[in-house]
């Protein structure tokens, strides 16, 4: 190579891809990536971070060409590992892989004198969403979920605004907003927010109700624009379950049901019974709700006779 620099000839170049040398390092990744894939976690807890598994299990197919070690000799190796200059950038996963690979628990053990406080933070309003979806799920098989900036299968919602069209080009500007879920319910398209606020009567706020009208225009399932909107929001404390209907202005030719659901009570995370009779009252809100979505009834829907007045924010 340096000959060829002197004489000046055609630069050689080497490229490599990292992820297939069988190093120490990517076997300790390797190894904690499937321990993550293999673990049957609690339905509660795996509902909190959905996708984590299929995640592990992508991730690890980039490192087939690494060879496999057990979880305590990974664990040992990653205690063990000094890393370089070049290498200081897999630091965080190492930190992140070791308590995986040597099975630390969340909380301390009974006993423990010197146990440190735990603080856990969870976003109430993600916890919302995920309630809605499990019962969506079972209410509506043609539910599309769209999340992290990314639309559910079938979800298209262009920009707003564009720039004049040229001539030749063709197609609209992608977005980054999607509406939470679409589904189709009685041959109509649904497009539904999820919306952790407390608000009086049930009326949306300036910036829900302008997020929904642009989703009545520019939402698309499958290619079909939506025939309904649904704000979906948690009932309040000690208020029964209740739906508002809304028309579109300036033609009123469209409905926006904002929507009062019942959130789910201490007691409803006791035990998984408890937990899957909530999200059974939940869908059968939501279905309950649905039958006026599609009439021109102008009736306030009323829950089902066994709805508690307890399950409140």
């Amino acid at each position: 190579m340096l000959r060829r620099s002197w004489q000046r000839w055609s630069r050689v170049e080497s490229t490599f891809d990292e992820l297939t040398l069988d190093t120490p390092i990517l076997q300790v990744i390797g190894s904690a990536l499937r321990v993550i894939a293999s673990e049957r976690l609690p339905r509660q807890i795996s509902d909190l971070q959905p996708g984590l598994r299929a995640r592990a299990v992508n991730l690890a197919h980039h490192l087939s060409g690494v060879t496999p070690v057990s979880r305590e000799r990974a664990a040992h190796a990653a205690e063990s590992l000094w890393l370089g200059p070049l290498d200081r950038l897999w630091e965080p996963a190492i930190a992140a892989a070791l308590p995986v690979l040597r099975k630390f628990a969340v909380v301390p053990e009974e006993g423990s004198d010197d146990a440190e406080a735990l603080m856990v933070h969870i976003s109430t309003e993600k916890f919302w969403e995920q309630c809605l979806e499990l019962a969506l799920t079972s209410a509506f098989p043609s539910l599309a979920v769209s999340r992290d900036a990314t639309p559910g299968e079938g979800v298209t919602t262009p920009a707003p605004w564009v720039q004049p069209r040229r001539e030749g080009e063709c197609g609209s500007a992608t977005t980054e907003a999607f509406p939470d879920f679409m589904f189709i319910s009685a041959r109509h398209v649904v497009v539904a927010d999820a919306k952790y606020k407390l608000s009086s009567g049930g009326a949306p706020s300036s910036q829900d109700g302008y997020q929904l009208f642009a989703y009545s225009h520019l939402a698309r399932l499958g290619g079909k624009s939506s025939n309904v909107a649904v704000l979906m929001y948690p009932a309040r404390v000690g208020e029964r379950t209740f739906q508002r209907k809304l028309e579109r202005m300036p033609d009123r030719d469209y409905i926006l049901w904002s929507s009062r659901l019942p959130f789910p009570a201490r007691s409803d995370l006791c035990t998984n019974g408890n937990w899957s009779a909530y999200i059974a009252l939940l869908t059968e809100t939501i279905l309950d709700h649905s039958s006026y979505w599609s009439v021109g009834s102008t009736h306030f829907a009323t829950p089902p006779a066994s709805t508690r007045l307890e399950d409140s924010v």
